[in-house]
């Protein structure tokens, strides 16, 4: 392995010497620097390894400071890998300046948390419990997130979990990528398999903790020193070192009985690191843990912390604890069996010879790459070479479910009962059990009476809770003005217990320490984040309502106030307009609302301005927004007539519609306006027809433009143009006066126009046009008689070639 290590090293030109005395130094130290990949069987077996060799009286561990008090928690019975150590941090006094740059606005703290997984095989996890089974004292060392935060910056509204960056800096060294180029290693994964995992419980410790260290120094020697100090890691061993001097007065520990487990970058320079004593921000921070899952720790959920597969290196550790000598061996078989397995269980043709080939592919792979074990890696292209002949990502696809699915796993982590709940969490419990729901029930169904204000107050927490996403209830009937649905004072509820829960109220405590006092954060957050779609704020305003928030309805009206100003949108003004006088409706209904009236009243008119305003940027619309605009202008108008109790200058809106009729080339977007105007009585039957008559007396290129008028006019008035005898007649007359050029361009436009209609619509204007004709239904009669089948044959000719026809004219149907 050093020898491997070191004609890198000179091949791209650094001093294998100064690595040499580097390592020689790390390991001549009486303190153990015990270097770990994080997640990685391997090294949970060298540090369960070292911890049995050197019996250590003090353990020092990679994890945040502050974080002590979780250790008994972590090593409970009960709690059960994977889980996470969740350090939770919202910036109240805008310490970091990032309020408003991560958050959407400076009034809403910047609000930051990390997870530290921990699994089965974690190397800090197995550390603790055998510190715990022999009475070892345990801290952890590195600086909490309020101490990071500077440095995992990358880019707006994006952060970089510290063990992530560990990871990048190994793969982004200049050693790292020369090694995989000489070796042709595919991956990080598969560089530390080959050299560090595969024989990790066969090695004696003394050349594993070398290699290592090594390998740790060659890339901490290829990274400029400048990248270690702007993602952190030098302030982070500043202070790693800091605690390992201070708890080691502390307990009065010599040297040589002290273990410090690091990653590998830091392990290799914390010996020649000077301590620092850094301070940090505490007040706002904690810390707690949270069940996690197999997939979260995967590179699937983007983790990124190493793990390619949280279940198939289980097998690893497994064997590892185990003492089976060949471990990887071992679990490629385990591995190999499952998948085929699960695929036979879904009726795939696969044998038990196709196991015993896959198995020999594997370790034949294995050697021709130069290990003396199979990896994932080898495991997965030996799947592929023994089942699939042609093209693996398509003959191959149905594999490559069945194999993410036992290389990654679907354990889910629980956290022991003992652990102290925090205030948001002891919140929510409280106010289930103050209305005597019992949440550990599998699923209930609660009917609640609106017009009952114990039934009422039920509900708020329901919506409340519902809005905070936990995943536990939802609502199958119940009143929803927003969408039209009202005059019902009945709700229906489906709760459904989630183990997730405590794990997602963790993460909300961000947010506040009730469940009030969450939601209402989140609300004025999700507010300001889309200050610039005022019918997502509209919406959010209703909802405080639903909620049982109306203190907080002033709030967002400000935001709502706002919005108008930054939201030059007529889709999205319109309907936020349609919802506001939906909450006014609302409001008229609730008792002591004489404020909050007051305020949705003004706000409504300054919204129906900006919409009247923003109606003619409107006039030439992209094709895909054409009917959506269309049936937005149509909605609000008919909400405008319906109006009684708001007094509306509706000539406003009148006037937006001809403005934008005045400003459209669009001949669809014209007609469904002229609609608007005829359906609000500003305009008459005359005068769509002298706008009709008009299109046809013009030159051929306005002519062939009638139908995409008569579309968008038809599209918005339906049954009240088709049913009225004038503007059919005059349809009538336009098609049999027009040219045949002309009326084939036209034909388009009218087949869409009434395949839009109802099959009522439809036969209510058949109906009308025979009657134009003079027919009457009664002269139409069924036929009875037998048809001979010559003729109906050459019925079956004549339509086929009339398809024929239509589709060279128009194209496919």
């Amino acid at each position: 392995m050093k020898k491997i290590l070191h004609v890198v090293l000179d091949k791209i030109g650094l001093d294998s010497q100064k690595v040499e005395n580097q390592v020689a130094k790390v390991m001549g130290e009486e303190i153990k620097y015990i270097p770990i990949r994080h997640n990685s069987p391997g090294s949970a077996i060298l540090v369960k390894r070292c911890l049995e060799e050197y019996k250590p009286k003090l353990v020092l561990i990679e994890g945040p400071y502050l974080a002590d008090d979780l250790i008994k928690y972590i090593i409970a019975h009960d709690t059960i890998p994977p889980f996470a150590l969740l350090s939770v941090f919202s910036d109240e006094q805008n310490h970091f300046k990032l309020n408003g740059i991560i958050s959407p606005d400076v009034s809403v703290p910047a609000k930051f948390q990390f997870y530290y997984p921990f699994i089965s095989y974690s190397p800090e996890l197995v550390a603790l419990k055998f510190c715990y089974s022999k009475n070892i004292i345990t801290h952890f060392i590195d600086l909490p997130i309020t101490g990071i935060i500077p440095f995992l910056i990358r880019e707006e509204d994006r952060f970089l979990h510290t063990l992530k960056q560990e990871e990048e800096q190994l793969k982004s060294s200049l050693f790292y990528k020369e090694l995989s180029q000489i070796f042709q290693f595919d991956s990080f994964n598969e560089t530390w398999d080959t050299l560090f995992e595969i024989g990790a419980n066969r090695v004696e410790i003394d050349e594993i903790l070398e290699s290592y260290l090594i390998f740790c120094a060659c890339v901490r020697q290829s990274i400029p020193n400048m990248a270690s100090e702007l993602n952190g890691s030098i302030e982070r061993e500043k202070f790693m070192k800091y605690n390992i001097e201070h708890y080691r007065k502390k307990h009065g520990v010599d040297k040589k009985d002290v273990m410090i487990i690091t990653g590998g970058i830091h392990s290799v320079v914390l010996a020649d690191t000077v301590p620092q004593k850094i301070s940090f921000l505490e007040k706002g921070l904690f810390n707690s843990l949270v069940p996690y899952s197999y997939y979260r720790m995967s590179e699937a959920y983007g983790y990124g912390s190493g793990n390619q597969g949280p279940q198939f290196y289980e097998y690893i550790w497994e064997n590892f604890v185990n003492d089976i000598k060949y471990s990887f061996e071992a679990a490629a078989l385990e591995l190999i069996t499952d998948i085929y397995s699960d695929a036979r269980g879904k009726k795939y043709d696969i044998s038990v010879v196709d196991s015993i080939n896959t198995f020999q592919s594997a370790k034949m792979l294995a050697m021709i790459r130069r290990r003396s074990e199979p990896c994932l890696n080898d495991i997965v292209d030996a799947i592929f070479m023994s089942l699939v002949k042609g093209n693996p990502e398509i003959e191959g696809a149905y594999l490559k479910e069945f194999i993410r699915k036992r290389v990654v796993g679907f354990k889910l982590g629980k956290i022991t009962k003992s652990i102290k709940q925090l205030p948001l969490q002891a919140d929510f419990y409280l106010r289930f059990e103050s209305f005597s729901i019992n949440l550990k029930e599998k699923s209930k169904r609660h009917e609640l009476n609106l017009r009952d204000e114990f039934d009422k107050q039920k509900s708020h927490l329901f919506w409340r809770v519902k809005y905070l996403d936990l995943g536990i209830l939802e609502r199958s009937e119940g009143p929803d003005l927003l969408k039209g649905v009202s005059g019902v004072f009945k709700e229906v509820w489906f709760l459904s217990w989630n183990p997730n829960v405590d794990g997602k109220l963790i993460e909300l405590s961000n947010y506040g320490s009730t469940i009030e006092e969450a939601t209402k954060n989140m609300l004025i957050e999700e507010s300001k984040k889309n200050i610039k779609d005022f019918q997502k704020i509209s919406f959010l305003l209703y909802q405080t309502l639903v909620m049982g928030l109306p203190t907080l309805f002033p709030h967002i009206v400000i935001v709502c106030i706002d919005s108008l100003d930054k939201d030059d949108k007529f889709l999205t003004l319109s309907r936020g307009f349609n919802n506001l006088i939906m909450i006014s409706r609302f409001l008229h209904m609730m008792k002591n609302q004489g404020y909050n009236l007051n305020l949705i009243t003004k706000l409504i008119s300054r919204c129906y301005f900006a919409s009247c305003f923003s109606l003619p940027i409107m006039a030439n619309p992209p094709k895909n927004l054409e009917d959506a605009f269309i049936i937005a202008a149509k909605d609000m108008a008919t909400t405008l007539i319906g109006l009684s109790t708001l007094k509306l200058n509706i000539n406003v809106y009148e006037e937006g519609l001809k403005t934008c009729i005045d400003n459209s080339d669009n001949d669809f977007i014209r007609g469904g306006c002229i609609g608007i105007l005829y359906l609000m009585n500003s305009i008459q039957i005359k005068d769509i027809k002298y706008l009709i008559r008009e299109y046809v007396k013009s030159e051929d290129l306005i002519k062939v433009r009638v139908g995409e008028f008569v579309r968008g006019l038809i599209f918005i008035c339906q049954t009240k143009l088709l049913y009225n005898s004038d503007i059919i007649k005059l349809l009538s007359e336009i098609i049999e006066d027009i040219e045949t050029k002309v009326f084939l361009s036209i034909v388009p436009s009218l087949r869409k126009t009434f395949s839009e209609l109802s099959l009522r619509e439809y036969e209510v204007f058949v109906e009308k046009i025979a009657e134009l004709y003079g027919l009457k239904t009664s002269k139409f009669k069924e036929i009875t008689e037998k048809i001979e089948n010559k003729y109906l044959i050459f019925f079956f000719q004549i339509n086929e070639k009339v398809y024929e026809i239509f589709k060279k004219w128009f194209g496919e149907v």
